[in-house]
């Protein structure tokens, strides 16, 4: 029996442009991707990984880390919590240690 994930705060949400753009031209809703993360569609992550994710939204610490491939370029979603407000960037993978 799977265990059903609670919704978690994204908090304040951040696109970047590079990210917008890559979604854009792959024809994917930014909007529709969030929607996922939240609801623990985490994409092509690692089992382990996933395990971290569902840990980190049961109990509002940690992050949360989604990697969506949008040919041929891959896009992460990534909450973190325990920093105040939780936050959420959609950004390349190249972006994201930028603007943290």
């Amino acid at each position: 029996m799977t265990k059903k994930l609670q919704k978690f705060d994204l908090g304040d949400i951040q696109i970047t442009h590079r990210a917008w753009q890559a979604c854009s031209k792959a024809g994917v809703d930014t909007h529709t991707l969030l929607c996922k993360h939240q609801r623990g569609q985490w994409g092509s992550v690692a089992q382990t990984e996933a395990m971290s994710n569902a840990e980190a939204a049961a109990t509002g610490t940690g992050q949360i880390i989604g990697v969506h491939f949008l040919d041929p370029e891959a896009v992460w979603i990534i909450t973190r919590f325990g920093y105040g407000a939780p936050l959420t960037k959609v950004c390349m993978p190249v972006e994201y240690n930028a603007g943290r």
